[in-house]
């Protein structure tokens, strides 16, 4: 999983990709870093898949722009478009499972 650069848009850092899987978080959120395993995991085992790291420390303006209020935050971008986001308390298997839809 990578994180996303200073200047850089979520929209242009997962552009080139079918899926990606965006997680926005925070080093004190320790539900963050649960995930942040788990999406790299889910990451390894769809070659072809982008995984994106947004931390919110550093960016936290460009999450705000976007709706993104807390961590964690998890999206979808299937063909380089926002298709879900879930925040809070959820089912990170139940997000990567509806995910999968738009693999093929």
């Amino acid at each position: 999983m990578r994180e996303l650069r200073k200047g850089e848009s979520v929209g242009e850092a997962v552009s080139s990709a079918p899926l990606a899987i965006v997680e926005y978080g925070s080093a004190t959120c320790a539900p963050c870093a649960a995930l942040h395993q788990r999406i790299e995991q889910w990451e390894g085992e769809h070659p072809g898949t982008i995984a994106l790291y947004v931390p919110l420390e550093r960016h936290m303006e460009e999450a705000a722009q976007v709706g993104v209020m807390g961590a964690p935050t998890v999206e979808v971008w299937a063909q380089g478009k926002l298709a879900l986001r879930e925040a809070g308390y959820f089912s990170l298997d139940l997000l990567l499972q509806r995910a999968e839809r738009w693999l093929g």
